[in-house]
């Protein structure tokens, strides 16, 4: 992505000469590409005051979900195949943000194995050495993962 685009979707930029973390650009444009409901800002705004009103505590929490109004491109449509390669799907088992049930679809859908992570934090494999190694070792290699403990809770 250009400098500018990812300035304008508010990127972070690493410290040089290290990979990026995350990448907000990329996130962005696949949630917006495939997103077939895009709806308008002003419908968009109207259900975020709806939800305001209705759930003044929490209602606030994710903003307006006008994230893709006005996007330009055509929405993309996936077409899934189930295959017996070695995807492997990394899954939270109390994650809220990508369900574990859903890994569970995805595997069924196009096959894969389901690598479970007894935690709650999206992404923890980066966060603790042992399961980072794991993944490394995996791409290296293409030897399943072992078990990994995730994010523990501090004793």
């Amino acid at each position: 992505m250009p400098p500018t685009v990812k300035d304008l979707f508010g990127a972070r930029r690493p410290a040089p000469g290290t990979p990026e973390a995350t990448n907000f650009t990329m996130n962005w444009a696949v949630s917006c590409n495939e997103d077939g409901s895009r709806s308008s800002f002003e419908a968009s705004w109207r259900d975020y005051q709806q939800l305001q009103k209705t759930s003044p505590v929490t209602g606030r929490r994710w903003g307006p979900p006008a994230r893709c109004a006005g996007w330009s491109l055509p929405v993309q449509h996936p077409t899934l195949r189930h295959s017996d390669g070695s995807l492997i799907l990394a899954a939270h088992l109390y994650e809220n943000m990508s369900v574990y049930a859903w890994a569970l679809e995805t595997r069924k859908a196009v096959g894969g194995t389901v690598y479970t992570i007894p935690d709650d934090a999206h992404v923890a494999t980066t966060k603790v050495p042992r399961c980072a190694a794991e993944v490394v070792t995996y791409f290296v290699s293409g030897a399943r993962p072992r078990p990994c403990p995730g994010l523990q809770p501090p004793a």
